[in-house]
């Protein structure tokens, strides 16, 4: 009675601290993507007008098409692998990984102000839209080095401190609306680039010896973190660039107009979907510190995979009842137009249900091969729906085009779990992510 006694003392203390965890965690997450969805960005489309803000947010698609990408690879092989790198070789794993994230995005930012200026001088297709995408362009390379600056903080289970660091980038990007009443329209994206700036360089103040102290980088350990992470990245991008084809697509085949009412419903939702989420974000740090798959018999997963189902049948229903309020609430200007869109995008973010809780057990114990090829299923789907609808259909085909794109992507997901996982026969696999970082390391589980 005593070991039991004990035993339900030491679960209890262990779900207190996952709950502070996730507290803090969803704080960070939330205010992150909250602050712009429920603030700034309906502030924005009031100042500015249905058809600038529509500007400000086809160019802010055209940089997300990459966006996070990059680094995100770089994160996941750093959260994939860090439990087999020896304790003290961690600080140099997160320094290398820094090293090779300030080259890869400065490389891509270069590149990227250096089309756009060439477009807007030699080009007659030059305009506000070239000049923002550079502009633009310069925020999402802070947030890709706040990304990867604060990776450690969450394996450490730091996520108090992570959590104002991924929040502070949003809450100055605020500096938009003063630019906006200063300069006009294109003070939007000034103000919002320079916010994220001035994040990232508080960042470095602060953290600035986290990532330059002596030895700083690992030539052997970077060349293995490099084949693991570009395939990671490359299936990153390929599952994030393909969220932001429909608006894209809108931009070049309706109007500006048209990009804000897809917008608004499209963010409405994503506002909905962020409590689960952020739950699945939050297994990957969580499950961090697993070497197996073991740790989670098939009998668990195949409950988790039902209660997945579950988890979204009803969220479409609550979706559908409640959606429409927020969306007259936040974007009173387009919401006219856009609840017309609710009943159909939202089957497809009901779908992607099965993929936010599915991911963190994807992400840490299957193949990178195994997340690309998913990662090409998701861009074939959303991007060949797109194409097909939206030059015909326009905005009611840029609906239909999320919704099959969802719903093809969320079942690839799914199936892989359900695949791997849920119905696995050979216990000889372990299922761990065996990505061979740092093979010298006497605590490294890859041998």
């Amino acid at each position: 009675m005593i070991v039991s006694l004990w035993k339900n003392k030491a679960l209890l203390n262990r779900g207190k601290r996952l709950s502070g965890h996730f507290f803090w965690y969803a704080t960070g997450f939330g205010l992150h993507l909250a602050l712009p969805q429920l603030v700034l960005f309906p502030l924005c489309l009031h100042f500015m007008g249905a058809e600038a803000f529509g500007k400000f947010i086809y160019v802010v698609g055209i940089v997300s098409m990459v966006g996070l990408a990059p680094t995100n690879g770089l994160t996941a092989t750093f959260l994939r692998n860090i439990a087999g790198v020896a304790e003290e070789r961690r600080e140099l794993f997160l320094r290398t990984t820094f090293m090779l994230a300030a080259c890869l995005v400065g490389s891509i930012l270069f590149l990227a102000i250096l089309t756009c200026l060439f477009i807007n001088f030699f080009s007659e297709q030059g305009g506000d839209v070239v000049l923002w995408t550079a502009i633009i362009a310069l925020a999402f390379a802070a947030q890709n080095m706040i990304g990867v600056g604060i990776v450690d903080l969450r394996f450490k289970r730091r996520f108090r401190t992570a959590a104002f660091w991924q929040s502070i980038g949003s809450a100055l990007a605020f500096l938009a609306l003063p630019a906006l009443f200063l300069i006009g329209n294109r003070g939007v994206p000034i103000g919002f680039s320079t916010g994220h700036i001035l994040a990232f360089v508080l960042l470095l103040a602060v953290r600035g010896n986290n990532f330059v102290s002596r030895p700083y980088f690992d030539k052997a350990m970077a060349k293995r973190i490099g084949a693991t992470w570009f395939v990671l990245s490359v299936s990153v991008l390929f599952l994030l660039s393909s969220h932001y084809i429909h608006r894209t697509m809108l931009g070049l085949y309706a109007s500006y107009e048209m990009v804000s009412v897809f917008f608004a419903v499209s963010a409405t939702l994503t506002i909905c979907i962020m409590p689960i989420s952020l739950l699945g974000l939050f297994g990957i740090p969580i499950l961090s510190t697993h070497n197996s798959i073991e740790r989670f018999s098939p009998r668990f997963c195949r409950c988790y995979a039902l209660a997945a189902v579950g988890a979204g049948v009803c969220f479409y229903v609550l979706v559908t009842l409640i959606a429409r309020w927020p969306l007259y609430l936040l974007y009173p200007a387009v919401a006219d137009r856009a609840v017309k869109l609710v009943p159909i995008m939202a089957i497809g973010i009901s779908m992607t249900v099965l993929v936010h809780v599915v991911r963190p057990f994807i992400i840490k114990f299957a193949s990178s091969r195994t997340f690309l090829l998913i990662g090409i299923v998701s861009l074939i789907s959303h991007c060949g729906s797109a194409m097909v609808l939206i030059p015909k259909w326009g905005l009611r085909g840029a609906a239909w085009a999320y919704c099959i794109g969802n719903v093809i992507v969320a079942l690839n997901w799914f199936g892989v779990f359900v695949a791997k996982f849920a119905w696995r026969i050979n216990t000889d696999n372990k299922g761990t992510s065996v990505d061979s970082i740092d093979p010298g390391s006497k605590d490294n589980y890859d041998r």
